[in-house]
């Protein structure tokens, strides 16, 4: 079985002790990609890594992202939100008595925040599993 990778160009902008950001090179791929709609920013696409490579700026790198990082990531940024979403309002709609859809859409959209804080909080720990190689360009 062959692993999807999503490889960007880019170069890299700015370079400081803690972090790198590298902007992405538009490529004739981006008129391809079936998210290009919903793709935030502008023409100019950026993007902040950890500074745990050795770059200068004007360095150009090829970025590697696998397919399995990708699943995990919207899996926890969105999936987990979605499901949490839609069994609080159901458990709270069966639930209340008065004012139902209120409470229930309160109820669902504090659990997501609590979610979301607790994703900030512990990030730390699901750090490892999300890596880019970066790669420079000769």
């Amino acid at each position: 079985m062959v692993e999807e990778v999503l490889i960007e160009e880019g170069i890299v902008t700015k370079v400081t002790e803690k972090e790198i950001e590298i902007e992405l090179i538009k490529t004739g791929n981006c008129d391809n990609c079936g998210t290009k709609d919903f793709c935030k920013g502008g023409e100019i696409k950026t993007i902040t890594l950890k500074n745990e490579y050795d770059l200068s700026m004007g360095d150009k790198v090829i970025i590697e992202v696998r397919g399995k990082t990708i699943l995990k990531t919207v899996f926890l940024l969105y999936g987990i939100p979605l499901l949490i979403l839609i069994l609080s309002f159901l458990i709270s709609y069966q639930i209340l008595e008065v004012n139902k859809e209120l409470i229930a859409s309160s109820v669902s959209f504090t659990f997501i925040g609590i979610y979301y804080l607790l994703m900030a909080t512990y990030f730390r720990k699901f750090e490892n599993q999300f890596k880019v190689n970066l790669t420079r360009m000769n």
